[in-house]
């Protein structure tokens, strides 16, 4: 029996040694920089003999504390002493930097094992505020690190050298930006924390119920036609108003003010004259004065003027021939033509204002076809003696007899006084 028992042993003892031919390596990996400061986020593993049949492999990668730590245990299965690779390699990953170490197991298995790395780290200080200075709480991303900003607005990364996106989240509203991490360096962002108040009126100042957007958000006019935003974080932001079918758009620089009035005009335009000249040619020129009522009126944008001959419609362009006064030149139409006029006056916002018109093109006297005419008998006709001719002789006329008048008078005078006659 002692026999046996001792044969037992000696085969337990041979089986343990076997599995121990292999090893298990406990090492502590501390990463620094360039000026010995621990590097956070660095990834670290170990390329080792799993055994002689299934060969090399990698360990799944641990990354550093923020003192530059990480602990890595690994073992080898492999149960012969003499096919057994102590070697193995460290890998340490940091950015676009792999540096490699190659090392020897330890064959005290229980001792731990220390090895220091190093990488190339910058540190980058981002601090985040307000237009005014003040901090604020907000999630900054640099990279795929992801920090919360501390009581005065920073928050601190250790980058390795390269060029990174900046994503800075407050309260619902997004900055981004880039740095480049070649140095140690301090980066400042704003996050303008802008107030906005928009009034909307018509025309005649009377507020209007309308939707106005500003800088992704969306409110509607109160009672006064006032809009209210907070904390815009845009500078200059697009500000949209819609009222029933019309829209308008402005940009504001919130920086410079905050506040602004959209006016939609509600009345249409009136074509107050409109009248038609016609020429001798058959053409006519279209004159029409127009007015955009209102005391915050938008304005006269455009006036359109056609013309119709039978059926027939044409456009002829208008040009400003005054103040709100415009003409428009209608092509020569054959005699006897009606034609009908409209004008179509538009103003800045789209309202529409008509007037209409017709003339006739009349029909000119032509000669009379000729035709057999009584034959007139010759003679004296006054109208076709000359004038001089005319004059001449009545100047003779008068003279003449101013000359016999004047003779008889003198006679008159010459013959003595004869006495009277005795009855008998």
């Amino acid at each position: 029996m002692r026999v046996i028992f001792a044969a037992l042993a000696c085969a337990l003892l041979l089986f343990s040694s076997l599995l121990q031919a292999g090893y298990t390596e406990r090492l502590t990996v501390q990463v620094f920089d360039q000026q010995l400061r621990p590097v956070e986020g660095a990834a670290v593993y170990v390329e080792h003999e799993l055994n002689s049949v299934q060969g090399n492999v990698k360990t799944k990668p641990k990354f550093t504390n923020s003192s530059g730590l990480v602990d890595l245990v690994f073992t080898n299965y492999e149960q012969i002493p003499s096919e057994t690779s102590y070697s193995y390699k460290l890998y340490v990953k940091y950015g676009d930097q792999l540096k490699t170490y190659s090392l020897i197991a330890d064959d005290d298995f229980e001792r731990q094992k220390v090895v220091s790395a190093e990488v190339v780290s910058y540190f980058v200080l981002i601090s985040v505020h307000d237009q005014k200075g003040a901090p604020l709480d907000a999630l900054v991303q640099v990279g795929d690190a992801v920090k919360k900003t501390d009581e005065y607005g920073r928050a601190l990364f250790q980058l390795a050298p390269g060029n990174y996106d900046i994503r800075v989240e407050q309260d619902g509203h997004l900055v981004t930006s880039a740095v480049k991490a070649d140095m140690d360096r301090s980066v400042d962002l704003t996050i303008g924390l802008y107030n906005l108040r928009v009034s909307v009126r018509d025309d005649q100042r009377k507020p209007l119920l309308a939707s106005v957007s500003a800088g992704g958000q969306t409110v509607k006019t109160d009672k006064d036609g006032v809009a209210d935003f907070y904390n815009l974080t845009e500078q200059k932001p697009e500000v949209t108003v819609v009222y029933r079918d019309s829209i308008k758009r402005i940009a504001v620089d919130l920086a410079r003010q905050n506040s602004v009035e959209f006016t939609f005009d509600l009345v249409k335009p009136k074509v107050k004259e409109l009248h038609a000249v016609v020429g001798a040619d058959g053409g006519a020129t279209v004159g029409v004065f127009v007015e955009d009522p209102g005391s915050s009126a938008s304005g006269i944008d455009t006036v359109l003027v056609s013309y119709d001959v039978g059926g027939v419609e044409s456009r002829v362009p208008a040009y400003a021939a005054g103040y709100n006064t415009f003409e428009a030149r209608i092509p020569p139409q054959p005699e006897g033509t009606l034609v009908r006029y409209s004008v179509k006056v538009v103003d800045k916002d789209g309202n529409v204002g008509f007037g209409s018109g017709t003339y006739f093109i009349p029909i000119s006297k032509k000669e009379e076809a000729e035709a057999p005419q009584p034959q007139k008998q010759e003679g004296f006709e006054l109208s076709k003696v000359p004038l001089e001719t005319l004059l001449l002789g009545i100047v003779f006329v008068v003279a003449v007899a101013y000359g016999a008048i004047y003779y008889l008078r003198k006679k008159d005078e010459a013959m003595p006084p004869q006495p009277p006659s005795i009855p008998k």
